[in-house]
């Protein structure tokens, strides 16, 4: 391990923001003694007749205790201590790494200021906020303005707005449950019907539907997968997508390891998966029963924890998750109509926010994101400012939200009770002097230069990098100050919210269906291998939302005709995410006349539910 921490210092060229870089210095000095065989066992050693005095700035008081003993040098925890400290500078951004990706200089991430004033001028930042800082703050000043006063005025006088009790204190009133009764009734009449078909098969009918699989292309030819290939693909995504694994999948399925195996290496990568998503999310999108549930408009984010049951390196513990073991986030986008889109991410338990813009910006569907939902752990004021940036309504649901503060842009007014909600003014001057660099950041995440989550941990994590991300945060407090005062006052608002963020739910409730192998934990120590299950666990759910539409579709024109009356508020409840009649355990068997057209498919269960009629 040592030589190969030593190799890697030697061959990757490091540049320090600063001249005097402690770790960097501890480093090299180690380096020249490694060259001579020897290693750091005192604060003075001769080198030659030259005497040598090692650095000592890079160890902390933790280390000091360790390393240090009187003039002797304990060389295992010096030569430890440097690696930790380089490795905290480079994730602060004290310490750089030449040619790389995710630790170069800050401004290498971004567009290049004249390439940005080119697309300023031609008018293709592609943001919704003009070049104009101090228009934008008047706007902002004024809106707040307003908001506060038809706050006040409604607060014990418009149902459910904010409501004040008997001590002065403030309240924000409780939904009721908005669901129509006769929804889960008429969702068993309709699921009811729906031909019952094992998972393989179903993926082969959305197939012939859509033809998602032909963006599966093979990585050298480019040629999509047909034959035998097709179903070995289909086998492949199954045994990923359920968590299974390759080798209990070849015992359930046709198919060897090997087999199965190949299909992944060659067919299965990050492209071809959110291509083949991206078309399962348009067929659901263009099905006219869709438009009951949304116009693919609003969408929710929220993470779904995994038991992690190998050592992986992104696994983390965390007793309220996972108990005595540890775990990870796998982070999922859900649009309006019911169906997941944009790439899944594995991440901290801890990190959603950083990661709520990411799928906004790329997804490769059809889908036109306006407005966005998450619970508290997906919200933050940087998160408020760049969705402003880029034309999202950002609406979390936040937790305790009377006691997040308020802000204005100018003198406090008198508000009567909300005076106790504001908390000071925004630093104008700050969001003014950093106007451009935030709709530089912001172009850069839209033209596709930089992600907002590798971004917005940038600017998290420099020092001297800062001025940006306060100015951004700033920003944030001004829209979530926009936001709330909605947020307090408007209860469809509110509903719309929890709505989006119920549909999220059900898509993590089939999720966890799906994902059922390995008692549901994963197993990949890659980080790579994780990101390719979920992305598989993705698709399926696509596939089966793509199928259950159709057959949802049919089966409500059906007990329409029969003379029942099915409003479309009480088709708005149906999801179609439901798995009863989908055979997912027991053998697998694939067979290429699976796939049935949209003008040949299977007959509903008619004679099995007479009493519907």
């Amino acid at each position: 391990m040592r030589q190969s921490l030593l190799s890697l210092y030697q061959v990757l060229d490091f540049q320090p923001f600063r001249k005097s870089e402690p770790s960097l210095q501890a480093l090299e000095y180690i380096s020249t003694f490694a060259k001579l065989r020897r290693r750091v066992t005192g604060k003075e050693q001769k080198v030659g007749k030259v005497k040598m005095h090692a650095p000592l700035g890079h160890l902390t008081g933790r280390w000091r205790k360790h390393a240090l003993d009187g003039e002797k040098i304990t060389p295992n925890y010096y030569e430890a201590a440097a690696f930790e400290s380089l490795k905290g500078r480079i994730r602060s951004g004290d310490v750089v790494v030449s040619g790389s990706r995710r630790y170069r200089p800050f401004e290498n991430y971004l567009l290049p200021p004249a390439h940005f004033e080119q697309l300023t001028e031609k008018q293709q930042t592609r943001l919704s906020i003009s070049s104009d800082a101090e228009a934008y703050l008047a706007a902002k000043q004024q809106e707040i303005r307003q908001k506060l006063t038809a706050l006040q005025e409604s607060i014990g006088k418009v149902e459910g707005s904010l409501t004040l009790d008997e001590k002065g204190h403030l309240h924000l009133p409780q939904l009721e449950k908005a669901v129509p009764e006769e929804v889960e009734r008429l969702k068993k009449r309709v699921y009811a019907l729906l031909p019952h078909l094992p998972l393989a098969d179903l993926l082969l009918e959305v197939d012939a539907w859509t033809g998602f699989l032909r963006h599966f292309t093979h990585l050298t030819s480019k040629d999509a997968p047909t034959g035998v290939q097709k179903l070995e693909l289909v086998a492949a995504l199954m045994g990923m997508g359920m968590n299974l694994g390759l080798e209990k999948m070849a015992e359930s399925c046709p198919y060897t390891y090997r087999q199965l195996s190949w299909s992944i290496d060659w067919h299965i990568r990050e492209e071809t998966l959110l291509a083949a998503l991206a078309n399962l999310d348009n067929f659901v999108l263009s099905a006219p029963l869709s438009s009951a549930w949304g116009d693919g408009t609003t969408s929710s984010s929220d993470g779904m924890r995994l038991q992690v049951g190998v050592k992986a390196a992104n696994a983390e513990y965390n007793a309220k998750y996972f108990g005595a073991g540890r775990g990870t986030n796998m982070y999922i986008h859900a649009a309006d109509i019911w169906i997941p889109f944009g790439k899944p991410q594995i991440i901290g338990t801890n990190e959603e926010a950083l990661y709520v813009v990411d799928a906004l910006c790329h997804h490769e569907s059809d889908l036109h994101i306006q407005e966005h939902y998450t619970d508290t752990g997906g919200a933050s004021d940087q998160v408020f400012a760049l969705t402003a940036l880029l034309g999202f309504r950002f609406a979390p649901r936040i937790r305790d939200a009377l006691s997040r503060h308020l802000y204005v842009l100018d003198d406090v007014g008198e508000y009567g009770p909300l005076n106790t909600l504001l908390f000071g003014q925004i630093k104008s001057k700050l969001i003014i002097e950093q106007w451009d660099e935030m709709r530089r950041v912001a172009s850069s995440i839209r033209h596709g230069t930089v992600s907002a989550s590798l971004l917005m941990r940038k600017l998290a994590a420099y020092p001297r990098q800062n001025q940006v991300a306060r100015a951004l945060t700033e920003m944030g407090k001004l829209e979530r100050t926009v936001f709330l005062l909605e947020y307090f006052r408007n209860e469809s608002f509110r509903r719309r919210i929890l709505i989006g963020l119920n549909k999220g739910e059900s898509l993590h409730a089939l999720a966890r269906q799906l994902f059922f192998g390995r008692l549901g934990e994963l197993r990949d120590r890659a980080f790579e291998d994780q990101m390719h299950r979920a992305s598989c666990l993705h698709l399926i759910m696509a596939a089966i939302a793509a199928w259950n539409t159709v057959y949802l579709t049919e089966a409500i024109a059906t007990l329409r005709k029969r003379g029942e009356d099915i409003p479309e508020a009480t088709v708005a409840h149906i999801a179609p995410l439901g798995w009863e009649h989908i055979r997912l355990i027991g053998d697998y068997h694939f067979a290429p006349q699976s796939g049935r057209s949209l003008e040949n498919l299977r007959p509903l269960l008619l004679q099995e539910n007479e009493e519907i009629a």
